[in-house]
Formats: C-alpha cells, structure tokens, sequence
C-alpha cells in the first residue's frame, strides 16, 4: 500500500515525522508532500509559517502539486492537515485509480469547497471550533454526503503538530486512533 500525507504550513517537522513513523509500520511506501519542497524549515511562530506557505507555495499550487504526485504515485491512502487537509477535500471530488480512503485533519478552508463531492470514503476531522465558520454547521452539511464521516474532536486546529500552540497530547493520540483505524479499513 502507498500513501501520502500532506502536511500543514510548518512542513516537514517532529510531528510530521512522527505520523510517518506510525504509517511506516503498516504502510509499504509512505509520502511525504510539504509546501517547501522536502526541505525543512524553522518557524518562531504560526504566522511567520503561514506567511512562508503563502511566500513559497500558497493553496493553489499547494493543491495542483497534490493532484500531480496523486497522479503519479497513484495512492491508495490520503492524509492531510490543515492546508494539506484543504488540498486532499478538493480532490477527493477527482476519480483516482487507486485511493480507496482520505482522512482529513482540520481543514479550515473546507468551507471554501462545500460543493466537493468525494469519491472514496473519506473522514473530515474538525477540531472543536474554528475562528473562519461554524464548526458543527459545516460537519452537519457535509456529514450528508454519502461517502463522508466526520468527528468534532475537543481539541483546537493544530492539535497534532507540536510546533502549533494549539498541540495537545490527547488530540495527538486521538488522531494516531483514527489514522490507524483508517489503515485497518485498507488492509
């Protein structure tokens, strides 16, 4: 099996590192795809990755650079985080050959892209609230679609990357739960 994680503003990081080891001990071949080109980077705070991101990559690009390595690793397994997240949502709506589960963690800019319509099982992970829409709101709507689960965690976006003040011990292993359970429903 193949998969691809796609991480948040900070890049490559312990956190992303991490995740990968978990997915190394059920996963052949594990991707790594960060907005800085595989090389790791330094933030002092949140806003200084954020402007970074925007700098260096953006959404856009963020998301066509996502939709080429889909295309030619061909995954069976998706998973991203926040703006790696928003990338993964937008193309769970594109058929590819080989993905058969996406798991989404804090996606905040979902709300961009409720017309999505996923084609493979995929699960949408909010954190408790978010400043940019109504968490429960846009869980319920997108709950509806056939092939989407969602969870409301009490936890605050970022609460798998320990460089995000956000980071929380509990979310942190939450999310390891569900990532591997999404592995199981594969193998």
């Amino acid at each position: 099996m193949r998969a691809i994680v796609v991480t948040d503003i900070f890049g490559l990081c312990s956190s992303m590192d991490r995740v990968v080891s978990l997915l190394n001990e059920a996963i052949e071949q594990v991707i790594v795809l960060d907005p800085y080109q595989g090389v790791a980077q330094e933030f002092n705070n949140e806003q200084q990755a954020y402007s970074a991101f925007i700098d260096q990559c953006g959404h856009e690009k963020y998301f066509t650079l996502l939709k080429e390595r889909v295309e030619e690793i061909k995954p069976e397994l998706l998973i991203g985080f926040s703006a790696g997240a928003s990338a993964v949502w937008r193309l769970s709506n594109h058929a590819s050959d080989n993905l058969q589960q996406i798991l989404c963690f804090y996606p905040s800019r979902i709300r961009h892209y409720l017309s999505v319509q996923p084609k493979v099982p995929t699960q949408v992970v909010f954190p408790q609230s978010e400043m940019s829409f109504d968490v429960t709101e846009i869980s319920q709507q997108i709950s509806l679609l056939p092939a989407v689960r969602t969870h409301v965690l009490p936890y605050q976006h970022g609460f798998m990357n320990r460089c995000s003040p956000a980071f929380d011990c509990e979310g942190e292993k939450t999310g390891f739960k569900l990532l591997q359970q999404c592995i199981k429903s594969i193998t």
